[in-house]
This record gives C-alpha cells, sequence and structure tokens, in this order.
C-alpha cells in the first residue's frame, strides 16, 4: 500500500513538473539582441509608426533618448521642459524633451512616453552603427527583464533568477547598485 502511495506521489510531480515548466515557457517572452563591441546591447524595435529600428539598450540611461533625425522624422515637438546636456556614451549631448507617441521592445508597450532628443551623429560614428535610440530603465520597468550575453536574448516576465544577482535600484538620474566593499555598504552607480 506504502508502495502504490509513493508510486501515485511520484506520478503526480512528474505530470506537474512539465506543467510548470510549460507556464514558465508562457510568461518568459524572448526577443534577440546583437552585442558589438563586447558590450552594446542592440536589439530591434518600434518607435511610433515607424518598425525595425535599431535601439541601444542602456539600463543605466535615463530618461531614454532618441536621434533628433528620426524625432524630426516622427515630427515630435519640444516640450515644456528646458533644453540641456546629457553624458552619454560618446561623450556630452545637447537634448530637449519631447513626447513619443508609441514605444515597442518585444512585449513593452508604451504610449505617450517622454524622452530626449540628441543628435546621435557621433555616437553613429564611434559605434560604426545607425542607433535610432538609447533606451533607458524608464522604457523597460516595471517589467521584469533579464539580459542572457549567452544567448543573446532579453528575457521578459516571469524570469528565474540566477543564484548570484545584482538588483539594481533606479533613482531620478543613475541607476544604483549595493556592494559591500570591506565590509561596507556602499552604493554603486
Amino acid at each position: 500500500m506504502n508502495n502504490k502511495i509513493l508510486y501515485i506521489c511520484f506520478a503526480l510531480l512528474a505530470v506537474s513538473i512539465p506543467s510548470v515548466a510549460e507556464r514558465h515557457r508562457k510568461d518568459v517572452q524572448e526577443i534577440p539582441f546583437h552585442l558589438y563591441r563586447n558590450h552594446l546591447i542592440v536589439a530591434t524595435g518600434k518607435l511610433g509608426p515607424l518598425a525595425d529600428r535599431n535601439l541601444l539598450i542602456d539600463t543605466g540611461a535615463n530618461p531614454t533618448i532618441i536621434d533628433e533625425s528620426l524625432a524630426y522624422e516622427l515630427g515630435l515637438k519640444p516640450t515644456g521642459g528646458r533644453p540641456g546636456a546629457i553624458t552619454t556614451v560618446a561623450g556630452v549631448a545637447q537634448i530637449y524633451y519631447a513626447t513619443l507617441a508609441t514605444f515597442d521592445l518585444g512585449p513593452i508597450h508604451r504610449d505617450s512616453i517622454a524622452v530626449a532628443v540628441a543628435n546621435f551623429s557621433l555616437i553613429n560614428a564611434q559605434t560604426g552603427l545607425r542607433i535610432d535610440a538609447i533606451v533607458g530603465l524608464d522604457a523597460i520597468e516595471p517589467t521584469n527583464f533579464q539580459i542572457d550575453y549567452l544567448s543573446r536574448k532579453i528575457q521578459f516576465g516571469t524570469i528565474h533568477m540566477p543564484s548570484r544577482t545584482i538588483h539594481m535600484v533606479p533613482n531620478k538620474t543613475f541607476v544604483v547598485v549595493a556592494a559591500q566593499l570591506n565590509g561596507d555598504v556602499k552604493r554603486l552607480v
């Protein structure tokens, strides 16, 4: 009798494991990306009505920045924010703020997203790519995501977290991570 109960328990466990794995697969959506220079993550997305745009994913960027030639093509007009400057991978760029009607990256869809607009000619020249937008954490959050460098995919949804992770804490300007240095907890940008 005990063997029969044990067998039934194992059978139920075996049946439930595939369904849990299947549910996990349905809850996770993946998009491919290209890795340039071993650190530049470029995925394809949609900015307004324009599909197949090169989006440089920069989780440290905030706000998302659109190339000014694309902003002109989309008819984006400056909003109330003052023009200013922002530091990018290519250096300091002059910017103004605008509102992008829609933004799509894999399962992420945003309406009326506030963006900065800057001239990307220097970034494009330095990287050898046509970058249409630098996508910051503001466009991706609050969606859970994981960047898998080995498979060259970004996974969105219910993510199985590896044993070693670094949790990011966004603030108004930077993304901060907590690290322990010589026994003291420090906040790193």
